[in-house]
């Protein structure tokens, strides 16, 4: 389990080069920095409203989305490019779907991360906030969004 902290020795996002880089898909996970790389473009108003996004936050995005591909490999899954973006806030916004299912990380400049996992319309009964605090909060948010129920 790793704690989720706001830096980590040679994490940046534009230069991590993960040790297992061998056994890893390596065009997923480029996309992945280069999506998060584009964000740096954005200014404000990007999106109607939109603030930039913060610098701590694409900080924190790079930092948490290395440790979470370690993790994924130490777990035995394959990574999958999230949809990468901002919101109004500033805040980094990492997606993935399967099915009916969804998995949506906040990532902003001061931790915990929040996430929104989703398994249908109804936001009272199919909808659920959730903060992740350490590396295997993450696992088993992807464990659920992978299972079949």
């Amino acid at each position: 389990m790793t704690t989720l902290t706001k830096t980590m020795p040679n994490a940046s996002y534009t230069s991590a080069r993960p040790a297992y880089d061998s056994e890893f898909d390596r065009a997923e996970r480029q996309r992945t920095w280069n999506a998060l790389s584009q964000l740096q473009n954005l200014s404000v108003g990007w999106n109607g409203n939109m603030d930039a996004p913060k610098p701590g936050a694409l900080e924190a995005a790079g930092n948490a989305l290395f440790i979470f591909m370690q993790r994924m490999r130490e777990n035995g899954y394959r990574w999958i490019t999230p949809n990468i973006t901002a919101d109004e806030n500033g805040n980094v916004v990492l997606e993935w779907w399967k099915h009916t299912r969804k998995i949506t990380l906040y990532i902003g400049d001061r931790l915990p991360i929040e996430a929104l996992k989703v398994w249908g319309k109804d936001i009272d009964n199919q909808m659920e906030d959730i903060t992740l605090e350490t590396s295997d909060d993450f696992i088993t948010l992807w464990k659920w969004l992978q299972s079949d129920r």
